[in-house]
């Protein structure tokens, strides 16, 4: 039988939306002095039990029944991670991909065009997670039949899962320290994410640490400049300044004094014995935000196209797996000093189905060589993977003025992210546009 009790805040909330109370209901309720009361089971009722953290075969299968699936697809994606992982990997570390697999899937909903793909960026993530850096997307996807430039894409939009959700928690620990703010299901992959983080955190750091987190960008410069007094070797000070300047030639020096900054504070030697997945090691990637931060405003803002050329190569010298996406600015870097077979070349190593890549390849081709009859193929490609390009680049379509906060490949924040980055190619080269609309 079940007892009337008050609704906990970390309870589904009785509005039956499937959210917990205190982001639901919860707000609205406090505010008008409502006390929500709803049913508890008691001991003699029957409760689906949560299974332990698998260690078997068996245990694995009860633990992915337990979880809530949005799809079948995604829970036949899971069921196949052991065959694939099981002998590199523990249970518990199966189990710990599994659980986050289910919560991108279930927040994100992602298109699953191959599962070979998925499984493939599953295993680098957990690689990833658990600080293999001998792990390279190109070695996993060797092992899948998949292009690294496939994971890659699937990794990012994961990272920035990730990266969110502990930015939630966070935010939920500050004021909620009294209850559990994950669900059961969370807290293995939670306690898992947690121990990857760096231990000691010093006091540059943590000034850092908290500039990243507020929204005033008088404090956030503050904090930044304590920083730096503190340890003037931290890349992601000059970054946090460098971010929020409108004098867009200050920002990119300050960008430069990060770089600088993270290249004595790395070290030579370390260089040298890390170059080829430097991204993969967590110390590294302040001073490559300060690298990508720099390349971006001489790319995009400044003209300095040959300077962004001399730092985004550097970038995939020092990271072939790209976990930043350099090599898209490279390859636009790249059209801009008309070096259009290294263009080229990039593409082909990445070998992805982008607008970035399809469009790019087509403009290069054409400037190589003008119209043939091969790149109409192309061209179809093209505007398969993202019909939204070309009436953009044609002016019938109107363009936002702000770029998309988030991009979704084939949609149209894609293509509006291309456009604001490229139309200037078109502007100067006409009949590419005129080509593209007669074909």
């Amino acid at each position: 039988m079940s007892q009337l009790v008050k609704v906990g805040r970390n309870d589904p909330c009785p509005c039956g939306s499937g959210n917990k109370y205190k982001k639901c209901c919860l707000p609205a309720d406090e505010a008008g002095n409502v006390v929500r009361i709803g049913a508890q089971q008691t001991a003699q009722e029957e409760v689906k039990a949560e299974p332990q953290h698998p260690a078997s075969q068996a245990e694995y299968k009860s633990f992915i029944a337990y979880l809530q699936w949005t799809s079948p697809v995604y829970e036949i994606i899971a069921t196949k991670l052991p065959e694939h992982l099981l002998g590199r990997y523990t249970w518990k570390d199966i189990s710990m991909i599994a659980s986050l697999w289910n919560h991108y899937s279930t927040s994100s909903k992602p298109i699953i065009n191959k599962q070979t793909v998925v499984l493939a960026t599953l295993e680098y993530t957990l690689s990833f997670l658990l600080e293999e850096v001998e792990a390279t997307q190109t070695a996993v996807a060797a092992r899948y039949g998949v292009s690294a430039g496939s994971i890659s894409k699937r990794f990012q939009e994961i990272l920035g899962f990730l990266d969110q959700t502990m930015s939630d928690e966070e935010e939920d620990a500050a004021w909620d320290d009294d209850d559990d703010f994950l669900d059961e299901e969370d807290s293995f992959m939670a306690s898992q994410l947690r121990s990857s983080r760096l231990g000691s955190v010093s006091p540059a750091q943590h000034l850092i640490d908290k500039a990243w987190h507020t929204r005033s960008q008088k404090e956030r410069k503050s904090l930044a400049e304590q920083a730096i007094k503190l340890d003037p070797l931290h890349p992601d000070a000059y970054n946090i300044i460098a971010g929020d300047l409108k004098d867009f030639n200050l920002a990119a020096d300050y960008y430069r004094q990060g770089i600088e900054a993270g290249r004595k504070q790395l070290g030579s030697a370390f260089f040298a014995k890390n170059k080829g997945f430097f991204w993969g090691l967590t110390e590294t990637r302040p001073f490559m935000r300060s690298m990508y931060g720099c390349a971006e405003l001489c790319l995009y803002v400044l003209q300095r196209s040959k300077e962004a050329v001399s730092l985004l190569e550097e970038m995939l010298a020092l990271s072939p797996d790209d976990g930043m996406g350099a090599r898209y600015l490279l390859v636009t870097a790249y059209i801009f000093t008309k070096q259009y077979q290294k263009g080229i070349a990039v593409i082909d190593e990445y070998d992805e189905d982008s607008a970035q890549f399809n469009y790019n390849r087509l403009f290069m081709l054409y400037m190589l060589q003008g119209p043939q009859q091969e790149m109409k193929r192309l061209l179809r490609q093209a505007k398969k993977q993202n019909p939204h390009v070309l009436p953009l680049l044609l002016g019938l379509k109107k363009v936002p003025k702000n770029p998309p906060e988030t991009i979704g490949f084939g949609d149209e924040s894609e293509a509006v992210e291309y456009f604001m980055y490229h139309h200037r190619l078109y502007t100067e080269h006409p009949e590419i546009v005129s080509w593209m609309a007669k074909n």
